[in-house]
């Protein structure tokens, strides 16, 4: 079976499936990093990013962008110049570490290792 896109309206507050199920897996304690090409990936309702990252950092998740580093106990953004994120390719952007926190930076380091 051929798996399926979820378009919505940008604007559109309500959670759609793929989104859901992702929480569920950071409730579950199946997902602890999100590399993310942008925070907008998650949602572009401001309102409704605020609370998917709320939920998120409440169940101790990590959110990785090319930018910026959002954790519980830490956040972290990436000193100018900022890199433009690349939805179709995240990976791409994700080897520019200068400008990186060393935490931000080790975190991609890991991650490009597992994939």
């Amino acid at each position: 079976m051929a798996e399926q896109a979820v378009v919505a309206s940008a604007i559109d507050p309500r959670f759609d499936q793929a989104l859901l199920a992702v929480m569920q897996q950071v409730k579950e304690g199946n997902a602890d990093v999100l590399p993310l090409s942008a925070l907008s990936r998650l949602a572009s309702n401001s309102d409704k990013q605020l609370r998917v990252l709320d939920f998120l950092l409440a169940h101790g998740a990590t959110v990785l962008t090319t930018n910026y580093l959002l954790s519980p106990d830490m956040p972290a953004v990436r000193i100018r110049p900022l890199v433009k994120p690349d939805s179709y390719d995240p990976q791409r952007n994700m080897k520019q570490l200068r400008g990186l926190s060393p935490t931000h930076a080790g975190l991609i380091k890991a991650l490009r290792k597992q994939l």
